[in-house]
């Protein structure tokens, strides 16, 4: 089996996936270790009801490795990190999810970040969205439950043959983040902006997203990156998933309907502890 290795991370391909396909799609893809694992459950969503099927598995050296199976009920074999793409509608096209199911043990979130943002330079993708939940602080008159922060390229105007920005490939991004996800900060930021401001860059609680954004460590690609955002607390965050699920497919894909993403997740059962129907 072929591999594409970029340091020491490396993505092995399903038969029959050419991984140089993944060129210039958008990397859609959770932070780890956040409040919430909203992320994760969001992605789960996404997957799920769209229909995405696993193309490779990739081994992060600080991610903590494991195995399950029939997250989705299709029987297949679910790794710590997977890539999942939607060859049959056109739609989906442009967009390739990343699914993250473990953690990054403690004092390897920055090598983590450094080894990921290598390995997407190198795969060429056009740029990264992540979503994340972070800390909720009910006596903060500024956070709302959804925020985006948009994160643009520093380097100089690339030429024809590389990747494309998010503002290219999904039309309209300004007017779709402003209808489809609230907003508390519409700043564009440049590196150089985000060290001259007084407060954090990312609240608490959005995990190894620093590592990836933060304006200390650089953009994670030569194009840009969005952060999306929601305002959490531990616990049962399945609902809240879903509503930033819908709000990130009417960002990305147009959809309308406020009960799309309606769909059973099999791995989801008992997540939480089992129902009160079941216990009594």
């Amino acid at each position: 089996m072929v591999s594409a290795a970029t340091g020491q991370l490396e993505a092995f391909p399903e038969p029959g996936f050419d991984l140089a396909s993944l060129r210039n799609t958008v990397l859609v893809m959770p932070s780890c270790n956040a409040i919430g694992f909203l992320g994760q459950l969001t992605l789960d969503v996404l997957i799920a009801h769209y229909g995405f099927a696993p193309v490779a598995h990739v081994e992060p050296t600080h991610l903590v490795p494991m195995v399950g199976t029939n997250a989705y009920g299709r029987g297949e074999i679910q790794t710590a990190c997977q890539l999942y793409r939607n060859t049959t509608d056109p739609r989906f096209a442009p967009f390739t999810l990343m699914q993250i199911r473990s953690y990054v043990p403690k004092l390897r979130s920055k090598v983590f970040g450094y080894e990921m943002r290598h390995w997407i330079e190198k795969m060429g993708f056009a740029s990264l969205v992540v979503l994340t939940g972070a800390e909720y602080f009910a006596s903060d008159p500024y956070t709302t439950p959804l925020t985006h922060r948009v994160f643009p390229s520093s380097a100089a105007p690339a030429a024809s043959a590389s990747p494309a920005p998010l503002g290219q490939v999904v039309p309209d991004l300004a007017k779709k983040l402003e209808a489809a996800w609230p907003t508390l900060d519409q700043t564009y930021l440049s590196a150089e902006e985000a060290k001259k401001r007084d407060s954090p860059l990312l609240p608490p609680g959005a995990g190894t997203t620093q590592f990836l954004l933060d304006a200390e460590h650089g953009p994670a690609v030569t194009a840009d990156a969005l952060l999306l955002m929601a305002y959490t607390r531990d616990g049962n965050n399945t609902e809240l998933a879903r509503q930033m699920a819908l709000a990130v497919s009417q960002l990305l894909l147009g959809e309308q309907k406020a009960s799309a993403l309606d769909v059973s997740i099999p791995s989801w059962e008992n997540l939480y502890g089992e129902t009160s129907d079941r216990l009594y």
